[in-house]
């Protein structure tokens, strides 16, 4: 578990945080056509039988969180699936590839809809 989410002492909260980590020899990021079936494939595999975390997604879907790059390649992720995701959480991210995002449509929140913030430093509507 990397130092950012020890931070967080994520076991002490119960969460799962799986960090899938690029291969040496795949050049793409994540978020390009090189790199996204990998990460795809893990996302997969937490939902198989065999799956690679130690407990149950629980409630069948996933929070994603990425950070730059990280956030363009869940941003990627959540379009490709968005049956598969309950939050979409991107700290610097954006769509570097261009992808098509209509499918966030489909992550909505218990109010039924989708929200979406951004926070731009202390200039933003909640003086963050």
């Amino acid at each position: 578990v990397s130092r950012f989410f020890q931070s967080w002492r994520a076991e002490n909260k119960g969460w799962q945080v799986i960090i899938p980590l690029r291969p040496r020899d795949i050049q793409d990021l994540f978020f390009m056509d090189g790199g996204f079936p990998l990460v795809m494939a893990t996302m997969e595999n937490l939902f198989s039988e065999a799956s690679i975390a130690p407990y149950d997604v629980e409630g069948g879907k996933l929070v994603l969180v990425g950070t730059s790059n990280g956030g363009a390649t869940v941003l990627r992720m959540a379009a490709k699936m968005p049956e598969r995701v309950a939050a979409l959480n991107l700290v610097t991210g954006c769509n570097a590839g261009g992808f098509d995002l209509r499918p966030l449509d489909q992550i909505v929140g218990g109010d039924g809809r989708c929200s979406i913030r951004l926070y731009a430093g202390d200039q933003d509507q909640f003086s963050h």
